[in-house]
C-alpha cells in the first residue's frame, strides 16, 4: 500500500494515502474552549472546517508550540475533514502491510 510519511517528536509515521486529502504549508489553529484535549482547535480549508488533532498528545510526545515550518496534513475520517499538525512531510512510499506498527 501507498503511504505518505510524515515526522513528529522524533518519529516517523505513515498514513494511508487514501485518507490523505492534501499537505498544506502551517496556518494559524483557532482554539475551541469547550473541546477534548486532544482537539487543538479548528482551522477554515476554503470554506470548510477542520477539526485540528494534536498527535503529539495522543502519542504521548512531549508538546511542541506550533512553528512556521511544520505542515499540516489534511485526511479524511469518513465523511469529515480532519487534520493535523506535523513537523515535515518526507513523501510516499510502498510498504508491505504486514512491516507496520500500531503507534499505540
Amino acid at each position: 500500500m501507498e503511504v505518505l510519511v510524515f515526522h513528529l517528536g522524533g518519529h516517523r509515521y505513515g498514513l494511508h494515502l487514501d485518507a490523505v486529502s492534501e499537505v498544506q504549508a502551517a496556518v494559524r489553529v483557532t482554539p475551541l474552549p469547550a473541546a477534548p484535549s486532544v482537539v487543538e482547535g479548528i482551522i477554515d480549508v476554503r470554506g470548510r472546517l477542520a477539526a485540528v488533532f494534536d498527535l503529539r498528545q495522543r502519542f504521548r510526545l512531549p508538546p511542541c508550540p506550533p512553528r512556521p515550518s511544520e505542515r499540516i496534513v489534511l485526511a479524511t475520517a469518513g465523511t469529515r475533514l480532519v487534520a493535523f499538525r506535523c513537523d515535515r512531510v518526507s513523501g510516499l512510499v510502498f510498504v508491505d502491510a504486514s512491516t507496520l506498527e500500531d503507534p499505540r
